[in-house]
């Protein structure tokens, strides 16, 4: 996955908002696969990232039939709160079906 994870980071197609960048590169695997990275800068402790991370999975977990073949790299821009978890979950949601539909 490596050589594939550059790609992606290299790629244009990205979809953006205040919480998240989420980048997207055509794959030949005919099926979507995720790529996390979550800083230091973004979250301080492991657990924080370790649950950011989480909610990632989540959300790809129950769109992933539906992104088709895309490689995808999300990049938490800054920490969820614990009261916005249900804002970031839909706004992550949205992106992921953006990057994959420009």
């Amino acid at each position: 996955m490596g050589a594939a994870f550059g790609t992606v980071l290299r790629s244009r197609r990205a979809a953006r908002s205040e919480r998240f960048l989420v980048q997207a590169a055509v794959n030949g695997q005919g099926f979507a696969r995720l790529g996390i990275v979550v800083g230091t800068r973004i979250a301080r402790r492991a657990v924080d990232r370790s649950r950011l991370k989480r909610l990632v999975r989540e959300i790809f977990r129950h769109q992933q039939v539906e992104l088709g073949a895309f490689d995808l790299v999300v990049r938490p821009r800054r920490a969820v709160s614990g009261d916005e978890i249900a804002i970031a979950r839909e706004d992550l949601r949205l992106l992921l079906t953006s990057a994959t539909k420009s």
